[in-house]
């Protein structure tokens, strides 16, 4: 059956969805804040190390992005005491300073991302246009708010005592009738 798909969006839509993505745009800073404490202290054997930790974590960040690090050394001398002015070196340790900031791009992307939905109908172009099944999908919920009471868990037609399914498709059958009354 062909069928064919109307993305929709609006700017009401992205406003609503602003919101959401601002939120997880905040938790995510402050998990950000927590990570990058544990990685800016600890002490890497190579610089390529440091850069790797910092990247391994920046992969898992959708609305942020690395602005700026900066590399400092650590060097540990052979002997004990004060270096003299020609130390032999033991080795040197790199520990990693990294700022991040907000991926501008990749909040707009997501946001508009939010602000969409696809409706699928099998009916033709030539029979409706895209305003047309836009209208009239948004205008199911109107019908659709009349038959919600039949979801409701509060209303049960099991607490109403009928025994017999007979009688509760009977039942339900006058209720609908009544709704479409």
């Amino acid at each position: 059956m062909a069928q064919r798909g109307l993305v929709v969006s609006s700017d009401a839509a992205v406003q609503r969805a602003e919101a959401p993505v601002n939120k997880a745009q905040r938790r995510e800073a402050e998990a950000i804040e927590k990570h990058l404490f544990h990685v800016q202290a600890k002490r890497f054997e190579t610089p390529e190390a440091a850069q790797a930790a910092l990247d391994t974590l920046a992969l898992a960040w959708p609305y942020h992005q690395r602005d700026a690090y900066r590399l400092l050394d650590h060097k540990r001398y052979a002997g004990k005491g004060r270096p003299t002015p020609t130390p032999p070196l033991k080795a040197i340790a790199w520990q990693i300073q990294a700022q991040v900031r907000p991926h501008d791009e990749q909040m707009r992307q997501r946001k508009q991302h939010k602000a969409c939905f696809v409706v699928g109908t099998n009916i033709d172009a030539s029979q409706l246009s895209d305003a047309e099944v836009i209208r009239a999908y948004k205008g199911q919920a109107q019908a659709e708010g009349g038959f919600r009471f039949l979801k409701d868990p509060l209303f049960f037609v099991s607490s109403l005592f009928v025994k017999k399914p007979s009688r509760l498709h009977g039942l339900l059958l006058v209720m609908t009738g009544a709704l479409l009354v």
